[in-house]
């Protein structure tokens, strides 16, 4: 069974070494790929790697995909008005893309974002949450180890993340609605992919994604699970100690990693007027 390790920095130079001593550990495991870790900042490090909709209570993992397909409904009967669907009202993106424009405007799903840009994911543990009991962390996954143990049936092995219209990767998708029959058909654990770069935004945050199937485990109990047959250290975890966040969050701004730059667009540019002239957030 893989133990979850874990690390407590204190400043940017104790934070980099850490990522420096994960990576060398990625590339042990994979010696002839160039491979990425990827990375996730959460502002409260008892916060699970949990999609969304698993936010809510529902008794069963069917209520769970219902819950999904009439949530999509909800979505897709608004494209019309977003010029997202033909003249005749029909919106005829894949349900995969819909997915991922649901995930961008905050409906719950089973999406959850990463980055493989390590400041990325520093700067969202570190830019909110400074009211809470619990250290910030950021979560450091290597998705070749992951997907190798998750889509071993599919003989994935050493191929990294997946891209969401990979043949392996249809099982995830999700249906215009669920009966047992498609429950059944769904996959169970969540697989590393790469999504489509539908906004600006995604693409200055690196954004990437796990996305879970029809079982609501959070990515850490996948982890510690030996039938996953994850590797150990594939998934690792690097607390900031609260007390030290603000002046390593202020450092990250002064040496140019602004909210313009994990927000490209006047959401952005507001954030980093607000911050600079000392108003909250």
């Amino acid at each position: 069974m893989p133990d979850l390790n874990t690390a407590t920095v204190r400043t940017l130079t104790e934070y980099t070494g850490r990522l420096e001593e994960i990576l060398v550990l990625t590339k042990e495991r994979n010696p002839d790929l160039i491979c990425q870790n990827w990375y996730r900042g959460v502002d409260d490090n008892h916060f699970r790697l949990q999609p969304g909709l698993f936010r809510v209570h529902r008794a069963s993992e069917l209520e769970y995909l219902k819950l999904e397909a009439q949530m999509m409904q909800d979505f897709e009967r608004h494209a019309i008005l977003r010029g997202t669907a033909d003249p005749d009202g029909e919106d005829k993106r894949s349900r995969i893309l819909k997915l991922f424009h649901m995930q961008h405007y905050s409906v719950p799903t089973r999406l959850l974002d990463w980055s493989t840009n390590p400041f990325t994911a520093m700067y969202f543990a570190l830019s909110t949450g400074m009211d809470k009991p619990n250290d910030p962390c950021v979560w450091v996954m290597d998705p070749w180890a992951w997907n190798e143990g998750v889509l071993r049936q599919a003989s994935w092995g050493k191929r990294g993340p997946a891209h969401v219209n990979e043949s392996a990767v249809q099982a995830w998708h999700p249906e215009e609605d669920y009966t047992e029959r498609e429950h059944r058909a769904m996959a169970m654990d969540p697989a590393a992919v790469l999504g489509v770069y539908n906004t600006e935004r995604m693409r200055a945050q690196r954004g990437v994604f796990s996305i879970f199937g029809k079982g609501y485990r959070p990515m850490e109990e996948v982890y510690a699970d030996p039938a996953s047959k994850i590797a150990q250290d594939a998934l690792f975890r690097i607390d900031i100690d609260r007390g030290s966040a603000p002046a390593m969050l202020n450092q990250l701004i002064a040496m140019g990693f602004t909210d313009s730059v994990a927000y490209p667009d006047f959401q952005g540019v507001a954030k980093e007027i607000r911050r600079t002239y000392g108003y909250s957030l």
